[in-house]
């Protein structure tokens, strides 16, 4: 009698130890497939938080104002006349009567609503990451060389192409205001060193603060929609992508940028 029953509990323990296995290996067969969607999920708030950081700056872009500037402004001589080049003089200086032409020196910096496209670029960035989510294909396997075989797939690396373009469209406007915005503020940075003592006292640090705000506003711009197109490559699988520079983000993470 206690034979049958240590061979009952040994039984019993078997049937336990078995169980406890069966537990263990069974999620290990559904990893996979909750791993690959987690890895697109995590990518695709990346890439959303990216352009929600672009967004961020075009709207700093947008509400940006020259007002503590408006009251300066370049002098400069009429065409064709030979001088010493364009100053920086205050409106209350400039002499009605004078030959020299007297421009506000707002009118020669980027204006606020120039900005505006680039957020409708962001707004219709975000627009399209929600359609690159909700209509992410069924199949695991969502890379281009399985859109050859799947139309579902197909489409949908077509509908993240055509994000990408729209993410490479808002960056290079991005970098076109860059550029001119750079050229513009050395001339004037120029003009600055031809005033008076006082006058550059008074406003060239302002003026330079300014300028240095405005530029890394672009730049924070160009850097996230970078960002954001380097986790859409990675979500959709584009390996060989284009040859890309490598970047560290803020949280240390080595990131391609293409």
């Amino acid at each position: 009698m206690r034979q049958i029953k240590l061979w009952s509990a040994v039984l019993v323990a078997g049937l336990l130890l078995m169980g406890s296995l069966l537990a263990c290996v069974q999620p290990g067969r559904q990893s996979q497939p909750l791993d690959r969607k987690q890895e697109f999920l995590q990518l695709h708030a990346e890439m959303k938080d990216y352009i929600g950081k672009a967004r961020a700056a075009a709207v700093e872009l947008e509400d940006s104002s020259w007002g503590d500037l408006a009251d300066i402004g370049l002098e400069s001589p009429p065409a064709g006349l030979c001088g010493l080049g364009a100053c920086v003089i205050k409106k209350e200086s400039a002499v009605d009567n004078s030959t020299n032409l007297w421009t506000p020196l707002v009118d020669m910096l980027p204006r606020a609503e120039s900005a505006r496209p680039l957020k409708i670029y962001c707004d219709k960035s975000l627009e399209m990451s929600v359609k690159v989510r909700t209509q992410r294909p069924t199949s695991d396997n969502i890379t281009p060389e399985a859109a050859e075989e799947d139309p579902e797939v197909a489409q949908w690396q077509d509908q993240c192409h055509q994000l990408e373009s729209t993410l490479r469209g808002g960056e290079t406007l991005a970098r076109n205001y860059l550029t001119t915005a750079q050229n513009s503020f050395k001339k004037l940075d120029e003009s600055f060193e031809k005033s008076d003592d006082k006058v550059k006292k008074q406003y060239l640090a302002k003026f330079q603060k300014r300028c240095t705000e405005y530029t890394n506003l672009l730049d924070e711009m160009i850097r996230n929609l970078q960002y954001a197109r380097s986790s859409l490559a990675e979500m959709a699988g584009w390996e060989d992508y284009a040859v890309g520079i490598e970047e560290r983000t803020g949280t240390g993470k080595e990131r391609k940028v293409y």
